[in-house]
C-alpha cells in the first residue's frame, strides 16, 4: 500500500507534543523529588533531604523551592557532619570521624554540580586536613599490626586505604606502597617456606606491581623469590599429540613416544 508523507503542519505539532510531555514528565518527577527531600528534611535527616533536592534540581533547575531547600539542608547537614566527625575522633575512631567528612564532600560536590555552592564552617577546611592525616596515620599503624600477627590481607586492606580513601599526599602515598612491598615480600617469604610456591610466586609478583617504579632491593628480592619458587614447585610434564592410529604416521610417533620413554626413565621418572 502507498506511503503519504505527512504534512509539515502536522510533524511540528508532534514534536511540540513531544517537547510538552518530556518537559511535564521532568517536572513530575522533579516534584515528587522535592516531596522525598521535605519528607526526610520532616524527619531529621538533613543529609538525605539535601540530596533529595539536589536530584530535584537536576530535573527541573528553574525549580527556585528545591534551590533554596537545598541550601538550608545543606548547610544543616554540612555542619552536623563536622561536629560529627569531631565527636568520633574525641571517641578515640579516627578513621570513622574522616568517613563523616567524606560523606560532607560527597553531599558539597552534589551541590555544585547543580550550580550551588554550600557554605561551610569556620575551619572546615583544616579540621578536615587533620582528620584526614590523623585517619591515614591510623591505617597505616593498624596495618603494621596485622602485618606483625600474620593477617596479610588486612594489612594490606588498610595500606592500599591509606593511600586512596582520604585524599594523601605523594609523600603519604609513597609511604603506603613502600609498606605494602615490605609486606607482600615477607608474605611471599612466609609462603615459601611452607613449600606453598605456587602462592609465594603470586606474592613476589605482586610486588613488582604496586608501582611503576619498584625500588631496585625490593625488586631483586622479589625475582628471586619467584625464581626458587619456580625451582623448587615446578613440575615438568610430557603432552602427545593426539593422533589417528591409522594414519601413515603412525610408526614416527611411536618411535618419538620410545625415544621419550627412555629419555624420561633416566632422568626424571627415576627421580621426580
Amino acid at each position: 500500500s502507498p506511503v503519504f508523507p505527512l504534512p509539515a503542519d502536522s510533524i511540528a505539532q508532534n514534536d511540540s507534543a513531544a517537547v510538552i510531555i518530556l518537559f511535564t514528565g521532568a517536572c513530575a518527577s522533579a516534584g515528587k523529588l522535592l516531596k522525598r527531600g521535605a519528607d526526610a528534611e520532616a524527619a531529621g535527616n538533613w543529609y538525605e533531604a539535601a540530596m533529595r533536592y539536589a536530584d530535584a534540581l537536576d530535573k527541573d533547575p528553574s525549580m527556585e523551592a528545591a534551590r533554596l531547600r537545598l541550601l538550608m539542608a545543606g548547610d544543616t547537614s554540612v555542619r552536623r557532619g563536622m561536629r560529627a566527625a569531631e565527636s568520633r575522633a574525641a571517641a578515640g575512631d579516627l578513621v570513622a570521624g574522616a568517613e563523616e567528612f567524606t560523606r560532607v564532600d560527597r553531599l558539597l560536590a552534589r551541590a555544585r554540580q547543580v550550580d550551588v555552592e554550600l557554605p561551610t564552617p569556620d575551619g572546615f577546611g583544616v579540621s578536615r586536613r587533620a582528620s584526614y592525616d590523623a585517619a591515614i596515620s591510623t591505617l597505616m599503624a593498624r596495618g603494621t599490626t596485622a602485618a606483625s600477627a600474620r593477617r596479610w590481607q588486612d594489612a594490606r586492606s588498610s595500606y592500599v586505604r591509606a593511600r586512596t580513601d582520604f585524599e594523601p599526599s605523594e609523600s603519604q602515598r609513597a609511604e603506603s606502597r613502600g609498606a605494602e612491598m615490605r609486606l607482600l615480600l615477607a608474605w611471599a617469604s612466609t609462603e615459601e617456606l611452607a613449600e606453598r610456591y605456587r602462592s609465594a610466586y603470586q606474592r613476589a609478583d605482586e610486588v613488582l606491581r604496586v608501582t611503576l617504579d619498584t625500588p631496585e632491593d625490593m625488586a631483586r628480592a622479589a625475582e628471586a623469590v619467584k625464581t626458587r619458587a619456580l625451582a623448587l614447585g615446578g613440575k615438568r610434564v610430557a603432552i602427545f599429540p593426539v593422533q589417528d592410529s591409522t594414519s601413515s604416521e603412525g610408526s614416527r610417533d611411536e618411535a618419538l613416544a620410545f625415544e621419550l620413554s627412555d629419555v624420561l626413565e633416566v632422568h626424571y621418572w627415576a627421580s621426580p
